[in-house]
């Protein structure tokens, strides 16, 4: 049997954790998910040795930004995780920037429930992650190579 994917969210709506939650539920029930409210938590989250699969990250939170965050998971001991950005600033300047900064997909907030569950069910099964593009509000560069591996070791 092997491990549950795990999935954190770095977030502070709290109703984002809430639709990851129920998306979750109807696609896999093998995930581990968690959820945190500000980018400090998740990297002291990370400092505890959690070791996430991937991480869907805010921009716009208290404390540390999502930019901040994207930075410090650049280094050595995160570098392998891929990190989708999510957020409602989906922008040709903004996608550009995240994926300067590291980033190896964008996911629009502002996309139907049916959709997000179609990328969410795309990115949990990486051979569907193959094609690079943007698909209803959701977009992947050259860095999907990156969460294609981290799927492929398991």
């Amino acid at each position: 049997m092997h491990e549950p994917i795990k999935i954190l969210l770095i977030d502070d709506d709290e109703d984002e954790g809430r639709i990851f939650t129920y998306a979750l539920a109807s696609i896999d029930s093998d995930v581990e998910f968690r959820h945190m409210i500000n980018g400090q938590e998740a990297l002291d989250l990370l400092e505890q040795k959690f070791k996430p699969d991937i991480i869907f990250l805010d921009i716009n939170m208290p404390k540390l930004d999502g930019w901040q965050v994207l930075r410090a998971l650049q280094s050595e001991s995160y570098r392998d995780i891929p990190v989708i950005m999510h957020s409602s600033m989906y922008s040709i300047e903004t996608i550009k920037k995240a994926f300067e900064d590291g980033a190896c997909g964008f996911l629009s907030k502002i996309i139907s429930s049916a959709d997000f569950n179609k990328i969410l069910s795309m990115l949990l099964n990486p051979s569907n992650c193959t094609n690079p593009g943007t698909i209803n509000g959701f977009t992947l560069n050259n860095n999907r190579k990156l969460l294609i591996q981290k799927f492929e070791t398991e």
